[in-house]
């Protein structure tokens, strides 16, 4: 499998970071270069994706002030074979009054393939008061009696969705939302089980796999299979293979186990290299490498925090952190630029490049507390304490630092962090099964300026200019700078690190509303600088561009209510 992506170059070459063309070939049955090209309007909003085939065109999406999608035309198969091909969907999408709530599509186009237009309703769509979707008609998703069709928890996650009377799903989650078990109950059928046990996937009783940092391991029998998956630079799943017989090689005609290609919002495209070999559940992880769940109907993507269908592109749920981006519809996906960005667990969109909020990052915070804590326990003992502890060290909850301990004592203080350097190795094992990441990201957790300095200062400068860098590290503070006024206020969001009075050109670099389609203005008269603890930092990144200026800019988003406020100036 091959993957290219294009900025400057195809049928409408881009020079503002935007992505212009991607191109991909298998080794598979239709071995072809498959080509799209794409167009954005000003907002740097997908317009249209031409596929070289013409078979697989996205068309005439449009858009409302808010960033709602009002239509979308795609090319498709129009039968059950993927052999015919036509307007798949050209959908119209309707809206509550001053509101960004969809209470009707209407397709023009196909009502069979693509998006499913199961009805003809004013109203198809209706939502709980936290914004929830909670009928689908067009789906049949409606309770007994017209009730309603999917039931939430307080974390506004779907505990129930009901397809009329008998057939349902039913979710459990733990208390911090993470999803244990899904049961799917289908009249006349057994109810068919699958139990999340972090990164051990179960069907009933049988483990179908768990996940690897290329792709995942499968049981077959009394052996472990090894699956690949590469994956684009979205995350998204587009080809499974497996070394099957064991010679080294891959056999394209006998090994590639699934492909998947994708229109822009994730539909997912039929009609070619559709062979696959395998019925394990671990192939229903696609688009964003997320599950898609396609029982009874459903065709959503279960992104962690919110429901996401592919057909529409919007999510059926409002943003958890919906007031940080105030320009944008709470249910609009990627900021509609679904080529370019990821939202990896249904709270904000990154970049490809851009630091997501994930459990990297608070595995990051986590490890640094727990060093912080073993060296300030280690330093504040007397080598006799020390000693006592690394006497009680293979049953003590705290034998690593026994071992740094005891290494104090007999060597000072570069025996003591070379023990602890010596233990890394191990503790990215550790951190990878404690945290559920990978171990290419466990390691990235302990190289990120956080363990590493900290290690290697003990070792080198001793403890008590190590514990200064864990203090740094684990309970840091960072100075930061707010441009405001006009439409922009004083407690926002959005804050950089650098002093926008140092900065030539800060407008352009930190790609601040100007009053065109984004229909707001920052005029920067005022400067506010604060303080913020850095294990309250939302999101690191360049500014995005905006107004046709270029961002670039380092910005830090952070609650306002977390800032410690300074002195406020105007800005000349």
């Amino acid at each position: 499998f091959a993957f290219k992506i294009g900025y400057n170059e195809g049928t409408n070459p881009l020079y503002n970071g935007n992505i212009s063309l991607t191109q991909w070939r298998s080794a598979n049955t239709d071995n072809s270069l498959k080509t799209y090209s794409y167009t954005y309007d000003a907002l740097n909003r997908i317009k249209t994706a031409i596929d070289n085939t013409g078979n697989y065109n996205l068309t005439e999406v449009h858009y409302d002030k808010n960033g709602n999608i009002t239509n979308l035309q795609r090319q498709g198969h129009i039968n059950g074979a993927a052999t015919v091909f036509g307007i798949m969907d050209n959908l119209t999408y309707n809206y509550q009054a001053n509101s960004n709530k969809l209470i009707k599509v209407a397709d023009a186009g196909n009502t069979t393939y693509g998006f499913k237009d199961g009805t003809n309703q004013t109203i198809e769509y209706t939502y709980d008061a936290n914004g929830n979707m909670v009928k689908d008609l067009n789906k049949g998703i409606v309770g007994p009696s017209n009730s309603n069709g999917i039931l939430y928890n307080h974390l506004n996650l779907p505990t129930e969705v009901r397809f009329g009377s008998v057939n349902k799903i039913k979710y459990i989650y733990d208390a911090t939302g993470i999803k244990l078990s899904k049961q799917v109950i289908t009249s006349g059928q057994p109810d068919s089980y699958t139990y999340y046990a972090g990164n051990y996937i179960y069907a009933g009783s049988s483990l179908k796999f768990f996940s690897h940092p290329e792709g995942y391991v499968e049981q077959d029998g009394t052996n472990f299979d090894y699956v690949y998956q590469y994956k684009d630079h979205l995350g998204n799943v587009r080809l499974s293979y497996s070394d099957a017989d064991g010679n080294g090689f891959i056999n394209a005609s006998t090994e590639i186990i699934e492909e998947n290609n994708y229109y822009p919002f994730g539909l997912q495209h039929k009609g070619y290299n559709t062979n696959i070999t395998s019925t394990n559940i671990a192939l229903k992880r696609k688009f964003g490498g997320k599950e898609y769940q396609d029982e009874l109907g459903l065709d959503w993507y279960d992104i962690t925090a919110r429901n996401y269908d592919p057909a529409l592109g919007r999510w059926m749920n409002v943003d958890p952190l919906a007031e940080m981006m105030r320009r944008h519809s709470p249910y609009n996906y990627a900021f509609n630029n679904p080529i370019f960005f990821i939202d990896p667990d249904g709270m904000m969109p990154t970049g490809p490049g851009d630091p997501p909020i994930n459990t990297t990052s608070i595995a990051v915070t986590r490890k640094a507390s727990s060093i912080w804590n073993s060296i300030k326990t280690i330093a504040t003992n007397s080598p006799v304490e020390n000693i006592s502890l690394a006497k009680n060290s293979i049953t003590s909850t705290l034998s690593e630092v026994a071992k740094v301990g005891l290494a104090y004592v007999n060597d000072g203080f570069s025996g003591a962090g070379n023990v602890v350097l010596d233990g890394i190795g191990e503790n990215i094992q550790k951190t990878s099964i404690e945290e559920n990441i990978s171990v290419a990201d466990a390691t990235k957790v302990w190289t990120d300026g956080v363990m590493l300095d900290i290690t290697a200062g003990i070792a080198t400068e001793g403890f008590l200019p190590a514990i200064s860098k864990a203090t740094q590290a684990a309970k840091g503070k960072t100075d930061v700078y707010r441009a405001w006024g006009g439409d922009s206020k004083q407690g926002g969001f959005s804050w950089t690190t650098e002093n926008p009075k140092n900065v030539t050109n800060f407008r352009d670099k930190a790609g601040l509303p100007s009053g065109a389609e984004s229909q707001s203005v920052n005029s920067a008269t005022f400067i506010t600088k604060g303080t913020i603890n850095n294990n309250d930092i939302i999101l690191k990144r360049n500014a995005l561009p905006l107004d046709g200026n270029k961002g670039g800019l380092p910005e830090i988003l952070v609650d306002p209510k977390n800032v410690q406020y300074g002195q406020t100036s105007p800005n000349n």
